[in-house]
């Protein structure tokens, strides 16, 4: 007779969420999707995308910093092994570059999320302009000529910013 036991299961995925500061700066990240009411994208659930943005997020957090993978270990039965709660395999910054391109077909514009180089809350500068380059200028006290080539005459008191 065989009296051997199967090997227990294993323990149940860990949820990087489940630590406060994790889940924290994870819903921070994700803050750009609430408040979009249903319809708005068509018909784009984006409480679950954004539900899964913040999992997704909690994930990066955790596997990139040594610090809370420590406090995690702490927490845990010394020896057991946990898998770490992925959902897929999309990044956070992936559900929101999904998430922003879907709803733009929709007119819904979420600014400051993703920039022209698809690099989540960048500022653009991490790939080539892919753009005409044009120029605008200021002549005499108050010829303007903008970047779009829109001319016009003005002259007031007040400070101008002609680039940001």
């Amino acid at each position: 007779p065989n009296n051997k036991q199967p090997p227990p299961p294993p323990p149940p995925p860990f949820n990087p969420c489940d630590i406060a500061e994790i889940y924290s700066e994870a819903s921070t990240y994700c803050q750009a999707l609430v408040g979009i009411s249903l319809g708005e994208c068509g018909a784009l659930d984006v409480d679950y995308y954004h539900t899964l943005c913040v999992q997704q997020r909690c994930a990066d957090i955790y596997l990139t910093r040594s610090d809370l993978m420590d406090l995690h270990n702490n927490m845990t039965d010394p020896g057991s092994e946990s898998a770490v709660l992925v959902v897929g395999d999309t990044s956070a910054c992936g559900v929101l570059v999904f998430v922003v391109e879907q709803c733009s077909m929709y007119g819904v514009a979420l600014s400051g999320v993703v920039d022209r180089c698809g690099v989540c809350y960048g500022d653009g500068s991490s790939c080539d302009f892919e753009g005409v380059r044009t120029t605008c200028s200021v002549t005499g006290h108050a010829y303007y000529h903008t970047f779009d080539a829109y001319t016009f005459n003005f002259m007031g008191m007040c400070d101008y910013t002609l680039a940001k």
